[in-house]
């Protein structure tokens, strides 16, 4: 049942304030089903990010209790992939802002959001990549590759704006947990006629994704925050899929536990003797939170043709 499992989730590392899990505590029991809804195979471990493991069980019971029209509403889902209400990013560019609004309009359409809930939280990605765009005349050109590799994409919901804009078919690899969570939405999201929804590919398991990609050599990669919130040793299995990118655009915060990322960053660039090297701080997201602001976008080029 929904308050024994939600009960177990207060004895969970995340939240740390026990003000704040109470308040997790009560969310979960209001937006849950009394029973479970569903039921997925408990796989094994493909890899382990201590971080993420409290998460990970709040994300279990989003999967198994929510209504898929409650998901958004879920405390964990607000706090580590959706930005609910966010403030709206300027976008002068007019494709990506066209796209970003009719994605938008669509989450809001299939998931009961009011209008321009989600509006802030796709247009930041929107922003990004019109950013991008102005650091090197080569990186359009380099994104509108035939596939699109994104690593931890969450919701999964910026893949549908890429794909929209690059013309690129996306592959995503991610924690099991959230594979399935983006199953249950994407199910729903699927349905809705208003949406040209753009198909992808989901893994969890290196070694699939590795033997999927083995003989693919047009396609670019994208990481916002989630490769560099992941352990070194799963960085390294990733390191011949990045050098055999076309470009690489990788956001991330300055510190993981005790390693500095943007110095990580800078020396990946340096294993990359074939790749031009730019980065630059996230003070472009005007109206994004003062800490993101802080992070940085470091994007590697192929000097290949």
């Amino acid at each position: 049942m929904n308050f024994f499992s939600a009960f177990l989730l207060l004895f969970t590392k995340i939240p740390e304030s026990k003000k704040i899990k109470i308040k997790w505590f009560l969310i979960n029991i209001r937006y849950s089903n009394i029973f479970k809804l569903r039921s997925f195979k408990l796989k094994d471990k493909i890899f382990k990010i201590d971080s993420w493991e409290s998460y990970k069980s709040h994300i279990r019971f989003v999967n198994y209790f929510y209504p898929v029209k409650n998901i958004f509403k879920s405390p964990v889902i607000n706090q580590t992939m959706f930005d609910y209400k966010g403030l709206c990013e300027e976008i002068s560019n007019k494709k990506i802002d066209h796209e970003v609004i009719q994605l938008s309009s669509s989450i809001e359409k299939s998931f009961n959001l009011r209008k321009k809930d989600s509006l802030g939280y796709i247009s930041r990605f929107g922003r990004i990549i019109e950013y991008a765009y102005s650091l090197d005349p080569k990186i359009y050109k380099k994104l509108n590759s035939k596939y699109l590799i994104e690593f931890g994409p969450g919701l999964g919901f910026a893949g549908q704006l890429y794909s929209k804009l690059f013309n690129s078919k996306s592959i995503f690899f991610d924690l099991q947990e959230v594979k399935d969570l983006r199953e249950i939405l994407f199910r729903e999201f699927s349905n809705n006629k208003g949406y040209d929804f753009s198909k992808f590919e989901d893994y969890s398991d290196f070694d699939s994704l590795i033997s999927r990609i083995g003989d693919i050599d047009d396609f670019s990669f994208i990481s916002t925050w989630a490769f560099t919130e992941t352990p070194l040793i799963l960085r390294k299995k990733f390191l011949s899929v990045i050098s055999k990118s076309k470009i690489a655009i990788i956001i991330s915060n300055k510190q993981y536990r005790n390693l500095n990322n943007f110095e990580y960053l800078n020396d990946l660039a340096k294993k990359l003797p074939n790749h031009k090297h730019i980065f630059e701080n996230l003070n472009f997201l005007k109206n994004s939170p003062n800490f993101m602001k802080k992070h940085q976008m470091h994007i590697f080029i192929s000097k290949r043709d």
